[in-house]
């Protein structure tokens, strides 16, 4: 093997908390062990908070991880990349390869170029994104799914996305799973909460289908079961109705909405919860189904997709669109404590199956392939 110098699209790991800044963070203190011939270069450009989004990097300790941030505006770069020779090798020379680690078309000149595809929901339905974001989306995967020599799909069900929806041929596709943090995983007994919690994680936006959660919550208060519904999440797009529900008098004291929460955070309510539902419409991977069952939490989720791919048998599988089905679901997990105990027991060995150190590991093989099969011819016009 030779030495490998990858450019690595660093900013979500210093801008988003959750997702893909997750992804990005995880990924890249793994890569270094993932192969002693990679050298990456970290390439962060953007104006506001500069100075404290780069004191917060956490970098993995090895000379071959260097940090290259800019205080420059991201949408002036793109724009002037298109006309000068600006471009990330301006900052940033000599890579062999660049990786996008997100929706994002950085004005780069290397080739080959690897592309993680996290999810296609917006071209799945108009429903999960705003009409102008699902625009800019379509666009830039688009541009990059051509001019990618590999593409790292974090599911199976985000490959064959991949393959149906952007025609991507299945030889360049690698799946990369994502992993779960050591800091989820505990087997000390659980202390759940009493009245039992049913915890869901996830921004209110449709896509997440909080509205039909709520509302077989309504179902389980009126069996007379006595527990509570906490929601953990920042505002999204499009949550008016959401936030309208949550103003009904019934619910006040068994619906609680949180907000956006720190990891510790997020962990406590793992591990305190009877039951985390999430219920999405769609996901590319799904990463609070791993992240419950690896707390040890009895986890019911979509029947579909990426969910159904990641829980395996580990969960209670329910139709999404269905307030019967999940308001059955909720009420079945909340009355059978044996049920909740297999489901923990499976979960927790689940989740051990999926490893940043295993992400590291195919995305370094997704890097190789894409050194071997070179760039993808152009489209024909």
């Amino acid at each position: 093997m030779t030495e490998l110098k990858v450019g690595i699209d660093y900013r979500p790991a210093l801008i988003l908390k959750s997702g893909i800044g997750r992804y990005v963070a995880n990924l890249v203190r793994h890569l270094p062990e993932a192969d002693e011939e990679l050298h990456l270069a970290l390439f962060s450009v953007f104006w506001e908070k500069h100075a404290e989004r780069v004191e917060r990097a956490s970098l993995p300790e090895s000379e071959r991880v260097e940090l290259v941030t800019k205080k420059f505006p991201g949408r002036i770069l793109n724009f002037l990349g298109k006309f000068t020779p600006l471009s990330v090798e301006t900052w940033a020379d000599e890579l062999d390869l660049f990786h996008f680690t997100d929706y994002v078309h950085l004005p780069v000149k290397t080739e080959p170029i690897v592309f993680t595809l996290h999810d296609l929901a917006f071209l799945r339905s108009d429903d999960f994104h705003p009409s102008g974001d699902t625009k800019q989306l379509t666009a830039v995967t688009s541009q990059l799914a051509q001019r990618a020599a590999a593409v790292i799909a974090v599911s199976e069900a985000t490959k064959n996305d991949a393959i149906e929806l952007l025609k991507i041929p299945e030889e360049r596709i690698v799946v990369t799973p994502l992993g779960v943090d050591a800091t989820f995983f505990t087997e000390a007994p659980r202390s759940v909460q009493d009245p039992p919690a049913i915890v869901s994680v996830g921004t209110l936006e449709p896509r997440k289908n909080h509205l039909r959660l709520i509302e077989a919550f309504e179902v389980v208060m009126e069996r007379g079961l006595d527990a509570k519904l906490i929601l953990a999440g920042r505002k999204g797009w499009m949550c008016d109705d959401v936030l309208k529900k949550l103003e009904d008098e019934a619910l006040q004291g068994r619906v609680i909405w949180l907000g956006e929460v720190s990891e510790v955070q997020l962990t406590a309510l793992y591990r305190s919860a009877s039951v985390v539902a999430y219920p999405s419409l769609w996901e590319g991977f799904g990463l609070p189904v791993l992240e419950a069952m690896a707390a040890g939490a009895p986890v019911l989720t979509s029947d579909r997709g990426a969910m159904k791919e990641v829980a395996g048998e580990a969960a209670l599988l329910v139709d999404p669109e269905s307030v019967e089905a999940l308001a059955d679901g909720l009420v079945r997990l909340l009355e059978d404590a044996a049920l909740r105990d297999e489901l923990s027991a499976k979960g927790r060995l689940r989740a051990r199956e999926f490893t940043w150190t295993r992400t590291a590991k195919e995305t370094v093989k997704a890097y190789r392939l894409a050194l071997e099969l070179g760039p993808p011819a152009a489209p024909e016009s």
